[in-house]
């Protein structure tokens, strides 16, 4: 994998967080919503920030010269594609949750 594909690997992961980020806010903003979703959404922005720094660096190798090598392409391909496959799995579980707690707020806003 180039490192025109590893950079767009990275963006795809980033609006991937994006994503989850925003699910996360909707399923946080629910009345009694366990704290565990605010430690999900601080873990997200460390891995934005993480992606964003991988970003940042993949826009610069060309400038690297002979410290590219030291970089492990194969390796970081494999790592991210693990990750995307993780952060999809992560959505659609999130797009449940948040679709079961509307239906949940909607039931119990027309009992009051």
């Amino acid at each position: 994998m180039d490192p025109l594909s590893i950079t767009s690997a990275v963006v795809g992961l980033l609006t991937a967080t994006a994503k989850i980020y925003s699910l996360l806010e909707t399923i946080s903003s629910i009345r009694n919503a366990p704290s565990a979703i605010k430690d999900a959404q601080n873990d997200l922005r460390h891995t934005e920030i993480t992606l964003r720094s991988m970003q940042r660096l993949l826009q610069r190798l060309h400038a690297m010269g002979p410290r590219r090598e030291l970089i492990q392409v194969d390796e970081l391909r494999i790592t991210l594609a693990d990750a995307m496959m993780a952060l999809d799995a992560f959505e659609v579980m999130l797009q449940r949750i948040a679709s079961l707690a509307r239906v949940r707020v909607a039931i119990s806003w027309s009992n009051t």
